[in-house]
């Protein structure tokens, strides 16, 4: 009875540790985490093989890193239209596509279905099952075509003022607003029962906390290429304007997050801190 009692116990602890490992322990873990991040977040083709299930709440503290590889390959393709003489609106044009083509159009589909489910639905529960449903309507069409629109003319401003500030604030962008994405994420209970939001949990604390400075980090590091602090600043209030009035929105609207609210939260933080960054230069 003893002996059962005893390896219980030590399951219930191993089982802890696995869902809430330490702040040292997720550092360690680290690159095994931006592995499971890309494999969630992204098209790229990685593979990991896990002996235990590890849940991705517990690995999205590597979010941000995963997002600036995406900014980095749009980066990439921004230099070499730059150097092949292509002018900035076909570049941004084709650097926005290579990222959405690298993330299979993830966050994309979330504003889509955001718009359609608060544009469309009449109580909360309509609103929930418009949002879950795989058909675009009206309102999800017009958030991409406004939103999509916008991002390239402001990354091609960016671009035109300066082709290396428009790599770096491509890069900055899909960081930040990942993290902001991340405490979106946190602020709001799952809207439903079920659903890949509930399944995956919540960032913690010290997820948040390890996003927020390997982010800021490495922001700091690529802004001294292209941008001064002020402009960054301004950049980062922006964005966490959108963060408070997208979390005041889907309390209102659905009083929690779904993973499609969370997908939207990164795609329209991600253009505020553009645009901010842009009407500060």
């Amino acid at each position: 009875m003893a002996n059962d009692m005893n390896d219980t116990s030590n399951q219930e602890t191993n089982r802890t540790s696995t869902q809430n490992p330490s702040f040292a322990a997720r550092l360690v873990n680290a690159p095994r985490d931006l592995l499971i991040c890309l494999m969630f977040f992204t098209r790229l083709p990685v593979r990991l093989n896990l002996k235990t299930q590890v849940s991705l709440h517990v690995s999205v503290h590597m979010y941000p890193y995963a997002g600036a590889i995406v900014g980095f390959l749009g980066a990439l393709v921004i230099l070499s239209a730059t150097i092949l003489g292509l002018s900035p609106v076909p570049t941004a044009i084709l650097a926005i596509t290579a990222m959405v083509f690298t993330t299979g159009a993830l966050h994309e589909d979330g504003l889509a279905d955001m718009a359609d489910g608060f544009g469309g639905g009449h109580d909360r529960q309509r609103k929930l099952d418009i949002m879950k449903d795989s058909r675009i309507g009206t309102y999800g069409v017009l958030a991409l075509i406004f939103s999509q629109g916008l991002r390239i003319a402001v990354l091609a401003e960016l671009i035109g003022l300066s082709p290396v500030g428009g790599v770096i604030s491509v890069i900055l962008a899909a960081v930040f607003s990942r993290t902001i994405s991340m405490l979106f994420w946190a602020s709001l209970t799952p809207a439903r029962g079920d659903g890949l939001s509930k399944s995956s949990g919540q960032p913690d604390r010290i997820a948040l906390a390890i996003a927020m400075g390997l982010s800021l980090s490495l922001m700091a590091l690529l802004q001294s290429f292209g941008f001064g602090f002020v402009p960054l600043i301004v950049a980062m209030m922006g964005a966490l304007v959108s963060l408070f009035l997208l979390v005041w929105l889907c309390k209102r609207q659905i009083q929690g997050q779904t993973g499609d609210t969370i997908g939207a939260t990164q795609q329209i933080s991600e253009l505020a801190f553009m645009t901010m960054l842009l009407m500060s230069l």
